[in-house]
């Protein structure tokens, strides 16, 4: 049996593998076209950066191509080959010159089975295709995206739905909220009317989704996330190895790969493995940069820094580490126009997204940074004095190098004041996992639109909760290498891994700015937190090696004992698939329904049958889904609709959800379709524990033909 599944995994991931391959393809292409005439790197690095290369460029084409309208799997395939090939052909010409570095004989068996091991765990994808959350909605997205070849979505009859009808087919949202309403979670309806549909999140991971599935199908679709999850793990390897050294990156990587949440995220369809993979491939190029001070790697991470910003909505942050960049250089007498070689492709990229967010996508840029709950007069006053302050030091800093013996001075002051960062972070953490949360308040609760609901307030306990993932000893271990990092180990090739992963850690240990269920809530330190806890702990695991006599085996033996405690913590996420069997389920289901109907989804719940189900039965299956808002019922408009779409030769189907509106089918001759119940489980959602139970998970629909 295991064999069989081995083999059924090992084709359907297929296409995800063949992208990653015309993906090297191209970026060696793209070298010999535009690359430099002569680089020294190691050839697994080497590698690497033509992956690198290549998917930052693919996905960058994929995502103009869908915001233009026209976006074609098939056609950016061959466009891919192409270029390869030209590249190929030129570069015999060229006689562009890889000269390979030294390759430690234990490295590509390290490689190897760190690639086994995630191919064994990450590609087994949660079967996450219905709607209602994040990650169902970029499965529909990538699919709607791959059928359309349009980002923006466009349903004639949504078009032709009367604006009287808006309250009865289409959830409203609070008032601070734009647009007014949603036609399905994740999916805004604009003010000006419902013939354009404008998708929620930033486009860039839907677009490779788009990219599998136009080539694959859904299970290709639902493969492409372990694909980033492993190439985020392998970006993190490189990006360690590059700023610090190989032991620690062998380490520190396959603590991060055996990490419960790393395992998790990267079956579940959202964009946190990619970005980690962008934002890791960055710094890995912006640390070679830094070593050898190559134009190429320069550009290299200046894209993918850059790309980060049309993966997420939350990476505008990553822009501070331009002024700061800067100001090190100046300091060192060394801005110059290298400088742009980095930043300009960054800035580009953010004005990009900044783009996109205005012309295509302002609801949700809006309700993220915008509504009073975003933005308040004292943040922005905070953030203005933050600026403020740090132009102040800078100036009185660059004023003081210009005189004799000023270097020597800053140098025993920069030090000091590092140690005095690391005590700084040590009880920081200590106040956060022993204080705060005696100054929790458990009666404490907000209400929560979108679930009709209220969630409590768990803010407090953040740093005791992304202990259930790291062990109490591997937080205690992370935080104080992360510590002698700062002390010991900073400099101009790991200033910017440690700096933003310091960020986001703070940052979202403070307040994750999310629906704070588990494990859902830990998708926030997937791409720089995580990561940098991982590096802290193996940091602190690797200290014992420079003890006399039997310091390489207590660090062997911490380490093997901290690999074991991530096994431990992960015993009931890592087996779990999550809706293990929907996609097969749904099918059937799917098959009850005409494929020409107008269906109507009737139940009552804030998030019920039509938002789960509808969206896939929209999305993936090309049926023209409205969900009725029972609440804003207008049985007379509601009877003159059903019988125009009749009368234009469209089949009406009402689909019961748990809690449908009594009576609503006996207003008109129905016809039984069939009864339809689901039997899938799941991983528990929970506020105060850790999620330890798998829960079944088994709605029932009832679909009835309207004669």
């Amino acid at each position: 049996m295991f064999i069989y599944q081995l083999y059924n995994h090992g084709f359907k991931m297929v296409v995800a593998i063949l992208l990653l391959l015309v993906c090297i393809w191209t970026g060696y292409g793209v070298s010999c076209l535009v690359g430099p005439r002569h680089a020294r790197i190691y050839p697994l690095g080497g590698l690497f950066a033509f992956a690198l290369a290549g998917i930052l460029i693919t996905g960058w084409v994929a995502l103009v191509m869908a915001e233009a309208g026209c976006f074609s799997a098939g056609i950016l395939l061959v466009g891919n080959l192409i270029i390869g090939l030209v590249g190929w052909l030129i570069g015999q010409h060229k006689k562009t010159h890889w000269e390979w570095e030294n390759l430690w004989w234990g490295e590509p068996i390290l490689i190897s089975l760190l690639l086994l091991m995630m191919g064994l765990l990450y590609f087994r994808p949660h079967e996450f295709i219905f709607g209602g959350a994040d990650a169902g909605v970029y499965v529909n997205l990538g699919a709607n995206i791959a059928h359309t070849g349009k980002w923006l979505i466009h349903i004639p009859e949504l078009a032709a739905i009367p604006r009287d009808a808006y309250p009865m087919f289409f959830r409203e949202h609070p008032p601070y909220f734009i647009p007014r309403y949603n036609y399905l979670p994740g999916f805004y309806v604009p003010d000006s009317g419902a013939q354009t549909v404008i998708p929620q999140f930033y486009p860039l991971h839907p677009v490779w989704l788009a990219l599998a599935h136009g080539i694959g199908g859904i299970w290709a679709n639902l493969y492409m996330t372990p694909l980033w999850g492993m190439l985020g793990v392998l970006a993190f390897y490189f990006a360690v190895r590059e700023a610090f050294d190989r032991r620690l990156a062998a380490v520190a990587a396959t603590l991060l790969a055996l990490t419960p949440t790393q395992v998790w995220f990267a079956r579940y369809p959202t964009s946190e493995v990619l970005t980690q993979f962008l934002l890791f491939g960055g710094l890995w190029a912006f640390a070679r940069y830094e070593r050898d001070g190559e134009g190429w790697a320069s550009v290299l991470a200046g894209v993918a820094v850059g790309e980060v910003m049309l993966a997420r909505i939350d990476m505008y942050f990553l822009l501070g580490i331009l002024p700061v960049y800067a100001a090190c250089l100046q300091l060192r007498r060394r801005l110059e126009r290298r400088f742009w070689w980095f930043a300009g492709p960054m800035l580009a990229l953010a004005l990009h997204s900044l783009l996109h967010a205005r012309f295509q996508g302002w609801p949700y840029f809006y309700n993220v940074y915008l509504t009073g709950h975003a933005i308040t007069p004292a943040r922005l006053a905070l953030l203005v004095g933050g600026v403020l302050v740090f132009g102040a030091v800078f100036l009185l800093v660059n004023s003081a190098v210009s005189h004799p013996d000023t270097w020597a001075r800053l140098t025993r002051v920069w030090r000091m004041g590092l140690y005095m960062v690391a005590v700084v972070l040590v009880l920081l953490a200590a106040y956060a996992y022993f204080l705060r949360p005696l100054q929790a308040d458990p009666t404490r609760a907000s209400p929560y639109w979108y679930g009709g609901n209220i969630i409590p307030d768990v803010e407090p306990y953040n740093m005791v909760r992304l202990g259930w993932y790291l062990s109490r000893p591997g937080l205690a271990l992370g935080v104080l290498g992360i510590a002698a990092i700062v002390s010991r180990k900073l400099n101009r090739r790991t200033w910017m891994i440690v700096g933003i992963g310091l960020f986001f850690s703070v940052l979202f240990l403070y307040r994750t700015f999310n629906n704070p269920h588990h494990v859902y809530v830990m998708r926030r330190y997937v791409p720089a937190v995580i990561p940098t806890f991982a590096l802290g702990i193996a940091y602190a695991a690797l200290v014992p090696v420079n003890w006399r006599r039997i310091g390489e085996v207590a660090s062997a033996g911490l380490v093997v004992a901290l690999t074991g405690l991530m096994v431990y913590k992960g015993q009931v996420m890592i087996p779990q698939v999550d809706y293990r069997g929907a996609v097969e389920q749904f099918r059937r289901f799917a098959e009850l329904i005409p494929r020409d109907a107008i269906v109507l989804f009737n139940d009552d719940e804030p998030v019920g049958a039509g938002g789960v189900f509808g969206t896939p039965l929209a999305f993936l299956e090309g049926r023209t889904v409205l969900d009725l808002r029972e609440d804003h019922m207008d049985l007379g408009l509601l009877d003159t609709l059903v019988e125009n779409w009749q009368a234009a030769g469209r089949p009406v189907v009402v689909v019961e959800g748990s809690s449908p509106v009594n009576g609503l089918c006996g207003r008109w001759d129905c016809q039984p379709l069939g009864h339809f119940q689901f039997d899938l489980r799941v991983l528990e959602h929970s506020y105060d524990h850790w999620p330890t139970q798998i829960v079944p998970y088994r709605p029932e629909l009832t679909a009835y033909l309207v004669r």
